[in-house]
Formats: C-alpha cells, structure tokens, sequence
C-alpha cells in the first residue's frame, strides 16, 4: 500500500467522522500521537491528512492548544464557522512521567492503559522522560513548566521510591495530585503520593500458596539482582512458603541469553520442582532454556511468572501468572484524576494454565 493511499484512507476516514457528528464541532482531537496509535498510522501519514482536513476547513489547529474540529454541517460555509475561545477550554491536562533508563514491563502496560483512555475520553497527555523531569526539578523549572502547561495532574508509571529522592519534596508542595497506579508498600508510607492498592506483595503471597497447594516446596525464584527484597517479600517470607535449605534464588539481569546461561549453571547443581519468573522477559527466557534443555512444562518442571503483562499467555505453553492489572491501572489512573469515582483497590487475578501440575509433596 503506497503512503499516498495510506493518506487518502485516513483523510477519508477522519472527513467522515467530521461530517456524520462522530467528531463534533468544537471538540479537540487527541494529540498526534495517540490519534495515530488510535487509527494505526504513522505521524506523517496522520500529519497529511490533517493538512488536506485544514486546508478544507474542517478542523483548525491551535498553537499550544490542539486541533479542534471546526465543520458545522452543509448548511453553514466554512469561511463563516465561528471558531469560540470557549469550547477549547482545556479541563484536565496530565503529565506522564516515564523513565527511558528504567525498563519495567509494568511502566510500559500501565502507560499504555493510561494513553488508550486518555483518547477515549479526549483527555491530552503530555509525556517527560522521568530524569529529565528531575533536572527541571533541580533547576528549579518544573513549577514554572506545571503552571505555564496547565497540568491539572500528574502520573508516574513506576515505583520503588525510598524516602530520600530529592524530588519528594517538590511533589510534597504541589497544589495538584502526584498518582501511583501501582505502588509498593514503600510508596505508600511515604505520604507523599496518591495511590491506588499495592497488589505485589498479596500476589506474590497467592502465587506462592497455590504451588504450596500443589506439592512444590523446591521453588526456584529468577529475577534481577535486588529482587529478593522487601519490596517483594523478604527471604524469610519467602522461604516460609518454600524450601528452608535450598539454593533458591538466581539474580540476573533482564536479558534473554544471560537468563538461560544462569538457569543453565543453576540447574547442574539444583532440582527444582517449579521456577518462579520475576516477569514476562524472564518467563519466555525460562520457557526457552528448559526446552532447548530436553525438559518438558510441566511434566519435568512447573513455571509460574509475577507480574503478567499479558503476552505470556499466549506461549506455549501459556504461564501460570499473576495479572496485576496493569493496564486497567492506568486507565483508572485517566478516570481518577478527571474526576470519575475510582474504587482504589484493583487488586490482581491469578490466571492458572497448563504450566503448572501438582506434585506428591516430599515426606
């Protein structure tokens, strides 16, 4: 398909919205971004579009405001639509604060809800990468940059502040509400943030009593280093629920071929019964190895992943998970802070498959 097509498709598309009222006069459409995430297209294709539906007097694009939707029907010429301060009011804008130097699956599912409801309800977001966020902070820029964008709220996708972040302070004195869709206990001792529930450590806890249930007491955990801690549950938690003596934990950073050289080195000298994956990047790493070892799932070996961002489902065999409900996260992240009523306890599911098997406990 040529790009030129591929722009009259969209042109078309965008056009018949505009003239059935699908897309209103006077309403903004979402930023450029989401709108070409939305309809599947890349910016430029998007950017000529609007430029033919400009040219053409069906939208109006407003420095520092938006585009908004200008066609008021047949009836009314287009040199004569009046364009009114008053209908591009901008009620909520968000600020979405996501790290490039952290990688989470978590971030990544709790931004994706965040921006699908964002256009689903024409509500802008605007996006700063989280250090650069901080800099502003230090220099102190973020104040002026808040107030001269509008941000009526602000989300951070990821987790894990401690107490001696310096911009705590600077959220601390904000007038707008700070949220974490999926914060540890950690976070929500601080009192610094709004909050929906922590799901991680009751899911954790759930998981772990389930292969209790089934016989497993030799469960191996893999997962980066730091991972063992109490953001999770501390190792004597952990080792309530499993073996007292064993060899349990394998820390390894979050890359494919270093996941399966350290299971490959754990596994000559450990038996487990099931292997505990921190997330989806460990669970298909894991999945892998034990194959290209000759071991069956779950025959041979049980496999059980935390926090589900919903691919490994669609593995073979699918992963015995936790879905923490990243996702629907960010979405009630849009609602609560556009003033919808938000229940803050989501809390998770545990999505049982054909990974898993029950064993005859060791006497």
């Amino acid at each position: 398909m040529t790009a030129a097509f591929k722009n009259e498709q969209i042109y078309f598309l965008l056009r018949q919205k505009i003239v059935t009222g699908e897309l209103a006069g006077g309403i903004r459409l979402p930023v450029e971004e989401m709108l070409a995430r939305e309809l599947h297209v890349g910016r430029v294709t998007l950017r000529a579009a609007l430029q033919r539906l400009e040219a053409e007097k069906f939208i109006r694009r407003v420095r520092g405001q938006g585009t908004f939707v200008i066609y008021q029907g047949e009836d009314a010429p287009a040199d004569e639509v009046i364009f009114r301060k008053e209908e591009v009011h901008i009620k909520h804008k968000l600020l979405l604060l996501a790290s490039k130097d952290v990688f989470r699956t978590s971030s990544l599912e709790i931004c994706s809800g965040v921006l699908a409801q964002a256009a689903e309800k024409s509500v802008e977001v605007q996006r700063m990468d989280y250090e650069f966020f901080r800099k502003c902070v230090s220099m102190g820029k973020a104040a002026e940059f808040i107030s001269r964008e509008g941000i009526t709220g602000i989300i951070l996708p990821f987790h894990g502040f401690i107490g001696n972040e310096p911009e705590l302070d600077f959220f601390r004195s904000l007038k707008i509400p700070v949220l974490l869709p999926f914060p540890w206990d950690s976070d929500i001792f601080l009192n610094v943030f709004k909050t929906f529930d922590s799901p991680i450590r009751p899911a954790m806890y759930a998981l772990l009593r389930y292969l209790n249930k089934l016989g497993h007491r030799k469960i191996a955990f893999i997962g980066p280093d730091g991972s063992r801690n109490l953001h999770l549950l501390s190792e004597q938690e952990y080792r309530f629920l499993t073996d007292r003596n064993a060899d349990l934990f394998i820390a390894v950073p979050p890359e494919p071929e270093a996941i399966k050289a350290a299971l490959n080195e754990y596994l000559q000298s450990n038996q487990p019964t099931a292997i505990f994956c921190y997330d989806a990047v460990y669970a298909f790493s894991v999945v892998e190895a034990l194959k290209a070892l000759g071991l069956k799932i779950p025959e041979d070996i049980t496999v059980a992943e935390f926090a589900s961002s919903g691919g490994t489902v669609f593995n073979e065999p699918a992963v015995f998970s936790c879905d923490l409900k990243l996702n629907e996260r960010g979405r009630a992240a849009v609602d609560y802070l556009t003033g919808k009523p938000v229940n803050g306890k989501i809390g998770f599911e545990l999505i049982k498959t054909n990974s898993v098997k029950a064993i005859e406990p060791e006497m």
